[in-house]
């Protein structure tokens, strides 16, 4: 067995470079890398379904509330002040 195992009720647990801690992803140099990636890949695709909502006519008031409701939220969690 290896020196650095942690067990937990016998059970072994893996290591991991990467960590979701109230939903922000960490790295093992507490770094905001990952977080970044995953933020931007949330956004990609709200903005496929922004496009398809203003394709279909959605309004300018209606578009306003999608961004406030998927992206706003998206953006501004965890974000320093």
């Amino acid at each position: 067995m290896f020196e650095d195992c942690i067990t937990f009720d016998k059970t072994v647990l893996n290591q991991s470079t990467n960590i979701k801690l109230l939903g922000v992803h960490l790295d093992t140099n507490i770094s905001v890398t990952t977080h970044g990636d995953k933020i931007v890949s949330k956004c990609n695709t709200r903005i496929f379904l922004m496009r398809k909502l203003n394709t279909i006519g959605l309004n300018a008031e209606g578009l306003k509330m999608f961004y406030i409701s998927n992206f706003q939220s998206v953006l501004s969690y965890a974000a320093p002040s």
